[in-house]
This record gives C-alpha cells, structure tokens and sequence, in this order.
C-alpha cells in the first residue's frame, strides 16, 4: 500500500524516525489541540482557545464551545483531515471533573478511512 503522508516522529524519534499516513495525522492532531492560540511565536494562530472555557462552569454549553473549538481548530489546521460531526462529542464528567472528547477524523484521499481520537481535557 502506497503512503500518502509522512512527518517526523516528535516524540520517540530513536525507535521509529518517520511516521506515516494515519500516525503522522494523530501526531498533528494532538499537537493542534494541546498548543494553545499565540504559544508559537510567527504562527500564533497555531492552538485552539480552550483554555478559557476550562475554568468555566462546568455544563453543557462549555462542552458545546469546546467541542465547536476543536472543529473548527482541526479543520482549519489539518486539512488531510474531516470531523464527522455525527460520530464525535465533547461530553463534561461531573465527577472527574474533565471533558471526554471523542473526535472521529476521516482521512482525505483515503475514502472510508479514518480513526478516532479520544482523549480527556481537565482543569
């Protein structure tokens, strides 16, 4: 099978130098929703603005902020990739205090591909 992508591997270059296709698209994710917006400087659109909606009150109107962040962030930022909205959510845990998002991201270029990204933001 012919690889459409391939970056660096940030974080264990020594065991593995490149990623391709769907790991080198997780990585990118995860580097978009855990930068925050004006942290890299000459690129300060790079991130999402969630940090603010963090220390609001917990409900479901932050989740829908977060969540509309998220989409928004990713689809801008990452453009080998769609959110399907239907299969993804951000969902407040009242008792963990923390957000569980589930992000399904289907590959462009790929058809019917694609993967999940799940993951939990506290305050």
């Amino acid at each position: 099978m012919r690889k459409l992508f391939s970056d660096i591997n940030q974080y264990t270059p020594t065991d593995k130098a490149l990623l391709s296709d769907v790991e080198s698209i997780f990585q990118s994710v995860h580097n978009i929703i855990s930068t925050r917006k004006t942290e890299r400087l000459f690129n300060l659109e790079v991130g999402t603005d969630i940090d603010d909606e963090l220390f609001e009150i917990m409900d479901d109107f932050s989740a829908d902020q977060i969540y509309s962040e998220l989409v928004l962030s990713v689809e801008t930022q990452e453009p080998r990739v769609k959110v399907i909205q239907q299969k993804s959510s951000v969902r407040p845990d009242y008792d963990k205090h923390k957000y569980d998002i589930v992000l399904y991201l289907e590959i462009v270029g790929k058809e019917n591909e694609g993967f999940f990204f799940e993951g939990a933001l506290k305050r």
